[in-house]
């Protein structure tokens, strides 16, 4: 088969190809000799077999279905993946074969990670590991951060080269502002799907050792002797000195975790986005603000799946006082 180059960061394009050639596969086994140009039923057959190795399939489906729909398009062939049946079938095989729920992120108390900071040095004294660390934290919850945010997975394709070059998140993607607010550009992230990329402001805090802002203009200050040509912004802490990686910022915000004394079998890197959503819809945020702090595009998704929302102690007594 002939390669076709996508604009898909690299953990995608792997997770398509896997796919695609299980699809390949399953064809030969049945016989079928025209791949990757086939019809609903094949298709379906396919969907089937990858739902019967998942006891949550929902997710591998899309991805196979997502897969294939890229591989039709650059073959100019019918697209069956998006057909009415196939769609109906989709939904039938995740109703049918999803043995449990997803388990949720979970909502990290926050005072033992502040109590941390406190405990430190000034950030003048603080030597590039602990800085680091820090601003990644803070950074992770107020600006309800994924990993990939801070070291985005996009690639950037050179048509001519044919080579693809990393999106890196850069001191040129941060101003800080004459009122002592941050303003950070976000761009390459999991969902700036049209590359737009998006402006977020972060206030100082009132407390010097919990402000991101200085936090953060003295990690760059601190290591502006080694930043490399590309002005990448989180570095390694020792040479090559190059973007970091979105495993090592997680790595960083999990070890920030068992610091603060959290248990680290509870609690992931993953968990600060909802953490920081969560608690500041029940400290009464705005949630139009909130959600475009954290950049998410539609409602729904917000409250369903971020926003871990309980009720107060005094709830069943309101509701059922005469």
């Amino acid at each position: 088969m002939s390669q076709f180059h996508f604009f898909l960061a690299k953990d995608t394009l792997a997770v398509y190809n896997r796919l695609i050639d299980r699809c390949r596969l399953y064809c030969v086994d049945q016989g079928c000799t025209t791949f990757p140009n086939i019809d609903q039923s094949m298709l379906v057959g396919f969907l089937c077999k990858l739902s019967d190795s998942s006891d949550r399939p929902q997710s591998q489906l899309k991805c196979a279905l997502a897969a294939m729909s890229h591989l039709f398009q650059a073959y100019d062939i019918p697209d069956v993946s998006s057909t009415v049946p196939v769609r109906h079938m989709m939904s039938a095989l995740v109703k049918s074969g999803t043995v449990k729920g997803r388990q949720r992120s979970r909502v990290l108390p926050i005072k033992p990670i502040t109590d941390l900071f406190e405990s430190w040095p000034d950030n003048m004294c603080l030597d590039i590991k602990r800085l680091r660390l820090k601003c990644l934290t803070l950074l992770a919850l107020t600006m309800m951060l994924r990993p990939s945010d801070v070291a985005p997975k996009a690639q950037l394709f050179n048509i001519d080269s044919k080579e693809s070059s990393q999106v890196v998140l850069s001191t040129s993607d941060i101003k800080f502002e004459d009122n002592g607010s941050v303003n950070i550009f976000l761009h390459g992230t999991k969902n700036d799907t049209d590359r737009a990329g998006f402006q977020v402001v972060v206030p100082q805090a009132s407390d010097v050792k919990l402000d991101p802002v200085g936090t953060l203009r003295m990690y760059i200050e601190k290591t502006k002797t080694v930043r490399p040509p590309n002005g990448a912004l989180f570095l390694p802490l020792r040479p090559p000195y190059k973007a970091i990686s979105h495993s090592t910022v997680a790595s960083v915000l999990n070890e920030a975790i068992r610091l603060a004394g959290l248990d680290t079998t509870q609690f992931k890197a993953k968990d600060f986005r909802p953490t920081g959503a969560t608690v500041q819809v029940a400290n009464g945020f705005d949630p139009n603000v909130v959600m475009k702090m954290g950049r998410w595009k539609t409602s729904s998704v917000f409250f369903e799946h971020y926003v871990h929302s309980k009720p107060p102690k005094n709830y069943t007594d309101d509701l059922l006082q005469d």
